[in-house]
C-alpha cells in the first residue's frame, strides 16, 4: 500500500509539469512573504554587488534594472550576449528574488537556454534548475533574517 501511495505521489507531483510548476510558484510566494522588498535602484545595485561576491560571479557582467511590473514573475534574467546578463526586477520585488536570479546565472541555466532545444530546457528548468534556485533563495532568506535579528 505504501509503495502505491509513493508511486501515486511521484506521478502527481513529479511527472505532472503543471502541478510541479504550481508547487514551485507556491514555494517562491511563501519565501517572498518573508523577504524585504527592494525600494530603489540604488538598493538593487548594492544588493547585486554583495550577492555577486557571495556566488563568485565577479567575472560576469550583470546589470539589474528595477522596472514596472509586467508579468506574474517578480524578476527574470536574460543572457544578452556571451558576456552580459540583464536581471529585470519588478517594483516591489524582494531581496531573495535577486538572489534567485543570480543563482540561475551561477548554475548556468541562462547559458544552456540558448544552447538547447526549448522543450529539453523546460524539463531541466522545471525539475533541476528552478528547485535548486528556490533552495538557494530560501537559504539567503534565512541568512537575511538572521542578520536582521542580530541588528535589532
Amino acid at each position: 500500500m505504501l509503495v502505491l501511495l509513493l508511486l501515486l505521489a511521484f506521478t502527481v507531483f513529479v511527472l505532472n509539469p503543471v502541478i510541479m510548476k504550481a508547487f514551485l510558484c507556491m514555494l517562491r510566494s511563501i519565501i517572498s512573504i518573508f523577504s524585504p522588498p527592494i525600494s530603489s535602484q540604488d538598493e538593487l545595485e548594492k544588493l547585486l554587488k554583495s550577492e555577486r561576491v557571495k556566488l563568485g560571479l565577479l567575472d560576469k557582467k550583470i546589470k539589474a534594472l528595477l522596472v514596472a511590473p509586467r508579468s506574474l514573475f517578480e524578476a527574470d534574467v536574460e543572457k544578452i550576449n556571451a558576456d552580459f546578463y540583464l536581471i529585470r526586477c519588478a517594483r516591489g520585488s524582494t531581496r531573495t528574488s535577486v538572489s534567485h536570479e543570480l543563482y540561475h546565472i551561477y548554475d548556468a541555466a541562462a547559458e544552456e537556454y540558448w544552447a538547447t532545444r526549448r522543450f529539453i530546457w523546460e524539463i531541466k528548468y522545471l525539475y533541476w534548475w528552478e528547485p535548486r534556485a528556490i533552495f538557494y533563495e530560501f537559504r539567503r532568506l534565512r541568512a537575511c533574517n538572521l542578520v536582521l535579528k542580530q541588528a535589532s
